[in-house]
């Protein structure tokens, strides 16, 4: 009986995924390189082999992925290695090509703390090169080595002030170490004067500056009683800067603004502040007034009021004021403010004039008028106190004038 042969086997050829991958590693506590070429999968698997790049190096070829190791200190930066890749399924042998090379630069370190100054963020950073390079924090292996980039967290604290930080970035073919290093210091400040005076009715720049700092502080400013200054408020201006802080203090009055104003700065390690007293003077009491001349008009709902200077001094205006007198009591209740009180009839009479007509009068009650000389804030003393009267000459030809008012007057 015939029995036919087995059919021949029939060979199956399928590429592996995707591409073939290559690239540099540090190996060796980063002394060495490991070139590193790969391409699994596929049927049959893929032949893999890094050209040599000098005679003394020998072919080194295997399956799915080749590694070729060479010392860091022998590589030229820059170098570029090239993978051959052979595969029935290709009509050519394809190539991969990796480049060796040291990152530009230096290591660069800053340090940044949390909004409320919780924790402080170590940053150590050097991008590019390949192998990417290693950064390591010194930190007695409480932080792990990273590439490119290495934060390192720590809870704020005041023990770190002063403390030095060393970040060390390694690559094989760099023959020592780079450093980065930054130190942690709680705010320092300075101001340009710690004492300064101004007259009243000025305002006034005080100046902080922020002479050192790391991790970065806020400036905060307090008044003269020690109350944290909003940056809204209407009385006080509050600028920051890039290192600088001024705090102004709007139009200055003699008996509440001066005092101890105080610049805290506070970072993540520590505050300080610093102090500066603000005097604020009176300006120099003016002369005093006297009153030549106080006459109602016919009406008497106007009064013609005219004064001299006595004394020496500097003065820039004079003030009227007005009461009810007491010799309107019968008409105006005692008990009414407007009887004690002195009412401002008029502030704002230039330096140079000595008289000036005051309406709204009413006729039916006797006021009492002085004046008042003002330097800047500071008012003299008052003058004497007078009612005003009526000219007699419009009525009696030939009598001196009345200045009292026209009860007391002669008939």
């Amino acid at each position: 009986m015939f029995t036919p042969p087995p059919p021949n086997p029939i060979l199956c050829i399928d590429l592996p995924d995707g591409a073939p991958t290559c690239t540099a590693l540090a190996r060796n506590n980063y002394k060495d390189v490991a070139l590193w070429c790969s391409w699994t999968g596929g049927l049959p698997p893929a032949r893999l082999r890094w050209l040599k790049s000098s005679e003394a190096e020998s072919d080194i070829e295997s399956f799915s992925n080749v590694t070729r190791l060479k010392r860091g200190a022998e590589i030229r930066n820059g170098s570029t290695y090239t993978c051959v890749i052979s595969h029935p399924g290709l009509r050519g042998d394809a190539v991969c090509r990796t480049t060796v090379s040291v990152p530009a630069g230096e290591p660069n370190c800053s340090v940044v703390a949390t909004a409320q100054n919780e924790y402080i963020m170590l940053s150590c950073e050097l991008d590019g090169g390949l192998p990417r390079v290693m950064l390591d924090w010194d930190t007695n292996g409480l932080s792990d080595s990273k590439e490119s980039t290495n934060i390192y967290v720590i809870k704020s604290s005041a023990s770190y002030n002063g403390k030095l930080f060393t970040c060390t970035a390694l690559h094989p073919l760099n023959r020592e170490a780079k450093l980065c290093q930054l130190r942690l210091e709680s705010p320092s400040l300075e101001t340009e004067r710690n004492q300064v005076s101004i007259m009243e009715g000025s305002s006034i720049q005080l100046p902080c500056l922020l002479t050192a700092s790391n991790p970065s502080s806020k400036v905060f400013w307090y008044d003269n009683k020690n109350k944290a200054i909003s940056q809204d408020s209407q009385k006080y201006g509050v600028k920051q800067e890039a290192h600088w802080s001024n705090l102004t203090i709007r139009d200055t009055e003699w008996n509440v603004d001066g005092g101890n104003y105080q610049c805290l700065a506070i970072n993540a390690v520590g505050n300080t502040t610093v102090t500066v007293n603000l005097q604020v003077m009176k300006h120099p009491t003016p002369p005093n007034v006297t009153i030549s001349k106080l006459m109602y008009s016919k009406q008497r709902t106007e009064v013609d009021v005219e004064w001299m200077t006595k004394g020496s001094g500097n003065l820039t205006g004079f003030i009227v004021q007005r009461q009810v007198s007491k010799r309107s009591a019968g008409k105006v209740p005692e008990n009414d403010a407007k009887i004690n009180n002195w009412d401002i009839v008029i502030n704002d009479i230039e330096p140079e004039i000595r008289g000036h007509k005051l309406g709204g009068m009413d006729p039916s009650i006797v006021y009492a008028f002085r004046i008042l000389a003002v330097n800047h804030r500071t008012t003299g003393f008052p003058s004497e106190v007078k009612t005003p009267g009526i000219d007699l000459l419009e009525f009696y030809p030939g009598r001196e004038p009345c200045y009292e008012t026209v009860p007391e007057c002669p008939s």
